[in-house]
């Protein structure tokens, strides 16, 4: 574990935003305290946007080891993690969210991998929601109706990673990069309030003939833990979403493309917003809510997104931003 050892003592830098994620976050960071006597050395930097729930409460008597900065102001993902990022001190760094579990022995198998794989620039644990391959694909309509609806059909994350698997794109959480490859004051571009930051990470490794994997590391994260789960706030924080993923196409396949795109994800969210409608007053179930909710932002975001394009993605990433800093809102 020689290389870089000249900017710190410290192997890994773990940063954590965190919004209103209640109990989450202290489990989080028990979690990661277990690993401390693995051989190891690692810190913790939590951010907390502006919480308005109890998730802080107690947190600096029980973890005292852990650096905490408390903003007054909801300043996004991005800006958030950049703050940890700009203190941080490991060789390799981490962006960790509080709604996660890492199993026993996974920091120590992230750094040592790191350590014997030079060529490697970004690595992240086997998270079961990601797909690795390929970017910016148009959706399958027939297929993702089917699988949705009755979920018979094993989903293309579903198999299991038994070995380091190269890829070319990294997305959600446990991200860690190798400092010597970041920017010197940037760990995300500021480009987005939330979602679809790991696609600027992952172009400047690309860029810079660094490679990417995916480890044999089971890492479990509890969907919505990581934001208050409200039926308002799940359908903004889902067009902001796929307004974020629109740029993002933009970006990777040129406009006419990212309108294809979008115009296969109207069909996709509106024949499952529909779908899931007739459902539910055949047979109503509570969970079927979000559903609802889910299918609808993704067919209405993306008929705003083939019209507007970027100006709506503008709109409605100032729109999450005021939202989710209105304490009045997110109180209810």
């Amino acid at each position: 574990m020689a290389e870089e050892s000249s900017h710190s003592e410290l192997d890994l830098s773990i940063l954590i935003v965190n919004w209103n994620s209640g109990d989450f976050l202290k489990q989080c960071i028990e979690n990661l305290e277990k690993q401390r006597e693995d051989g190891v050395s690692f810190e913790v930097i939590v951010v907390d946007n502006a919480s308005v729930d109890d998730s802080l409460e107690g947190l600096e008597s029980r973890f005292p080891w852990v650096v905490l900065i408390r903003n007054d102001y909801n300043y996004g993902f991005a800006k958030a993690t950049n703050q940890a990022y700009r203190i941080s001190r490991g060789r390799y760094v981490m962006t960790l969210n509080p709604d996660t579990y890492l199993p026993p022995g996974s920091l120590k198998q992230i750094v040592q991998f790191l350590d014997d794989t030079p060529e490697a620039g970004l690595v992240q644990p086997y998270p079961t929601y990601t797909h690795y391959v390929g970017l910016a694909k148009p959706g399958l309509p027939i297929r993702i109706i089917y699988y949705k609806l009755f979920k018979l059909l094993p989903s293309e994350t579903s198999q299991t990673v038994s070995e380091p698997l190269p890829v070319q794109w990294l997305w959600g959480t446990a991200i860690v990069a190798r400092r010597s490859a970041l920017k010197k004051d940037i760990f995300y571009e500021e480009w987005s309030f939330l979602f679809c930051e790991e696609y600027d990470m992952c172009k400047l490794m690309h860029m810079k003939g660094y490679k990417l994997y995916v480890l044999p590391i089971r890492m479990d994260h509890f969907s919505g833990g990581s934001r208050k789960r409200s039926p308002e706030i799940n359908y903004l924080t889902l067009k902001l979403f796929h307004a974020a993923f629109y740029i993002m196409n933009c970006r990777e396949v040129g406009a006419l493309r990212a309108r294809l795109n979008a115009l296969t994800r109207v069909l996709d969210g509106f024949l499952l917003w529909i779908s899931q409608h007739i459902m539910n007053a055949i047979k109503p179930k509570y969970d079927r809510i979000y559903s609802i909710i889910e299918w609808k932002a993704m067919w209405l975001a993306n008929i705003a997104l083939l019209f507007r394009g970027s100006s709506y993605f503008n709109e409605i990433n100032r729109e999450a931003e005021n939202i989710l800093n209105n304490r009045k809102l997110i109180k209810k």
